[in-house]
Formats: structure tokens, sequence, C-alpha cells
């Protein structure tokens, strides 16, 4: 048995037409892809699946949380997550893969979406990951603020200083 046995969909003794998957995503999940930027998680993965007679269509719904290091304090934050996401799945010998379209031999039966449920994921995470307002852990907030006056106090090079006077439109 592989690691994400869990997150396999096996298609082959599915009738034509709409099927549906649900998958809960924890911890254990995240780990076995070594990601050591999340710290815990819970999310929902709903996976509507449409059979077509000559290809799949997947339609991912994944909502819930996930917690990684703010990126201020570096306390752990939780990260509300949401994401609707669409993979195509053609059946050639050509299995080339294209963005949002997967490639599978004919004679394939089952898929294993552990991959892309970890993509969609990953990427439903926001570029700034930080806690809302005045929720950072005050100690390092006041850590960061006293080192940065250090900095500020620090004479500047006077060949940067004629750019201060520049300004633009």
């Amino acid at each position: 048995m592989g690691r994400h046995d869990n997150y396999s969909i096996q298609f082959s003794g599915l009738s034509t037409g709409t099927h549906h998957f649900d998958f809960d995503v924890e911890e254990a999940f995240f780990e076995q892809f070594k990601n050591d930027e999340i710290k815990n998680s819970h999310i929902s993965v709903s996976v509507e699946l449409q059979k077509h007679a000559n290809m799949l269509e997947l339609f991912f719904n994944i909502h819930g949380t996930l917690t990684v290091m703010c990126d201020i304090c570096i306390d752990d934050v939780n990260i509300p997550i949401t994401s609707r996401e669409k993979l195509i799945v053609k059946f050639s010998e050509d299995t080339a893969t294209q963005d949002e379209i997967l490639t599978l031999p004919p004679g394939e039966h089952e898929i294993n979406i552990a991959p892309y449920i970890y993509e969609f994921a990953v990427l439903a995470l926001p570029a700034k990951r930080t806690h809302t307002a005045n929720n950072c852990n005050k100690e390092m907030i006041k850590k960061i603020n006293e080192h940065t006056k250090k900095a500020s106090t620090h004479d500047t090079d006077p060949r940067w200083a004629a750019l201060k006077n520049i300004k633009l439109n």
C-alpha cells in the first residue's frame, strides 16, 4: 500500500456521468510530501468526477485551515483557505502533461489525486501569511521595533543621500 492510497479514485468501474468523493486532509498528509512549512491542517476536499467516454473531468472544492508560520512574528497562524480547481484527464499513449490536463495510458483504471490536492492547497495560501491586526506576538513585535530603530540611527551613506531628494510624479 502506497503513501497516498487513500486519495486514489478508481474510475474504471464507474458509469458515465457524475460521481462525488469526499476527503479529509490532516497534518500527516503534508508530512508525507515533506512540507515543513505547514504545521497543522484540517481541510475538506470535495471532488466531483464527471466521467465521459474518452476523458474525465475532476472539479476540486477545497476549504479549511492550514497552520503556518507568521511572516512577521514567526508564531503559528491559522490561515483559512478556499480553492476551486479543475483537472482534465485524457487517455493517450503520449503521456505528456500539460497545464490542467493530465494524460494517462488507455489501460489505467485509477487516479491518485494526492499531488493535486497538495498543489491546490498550497497554492491557495496567500503570499503574505500574517496574523490579523494586533494579534502578532507582542514581545516579538517589540524586539523588531527595537532593531528597526537601531538600524535607522546609523549614518546614511552620503552617496545615497542625493536620492532622497528625487521625487516621482
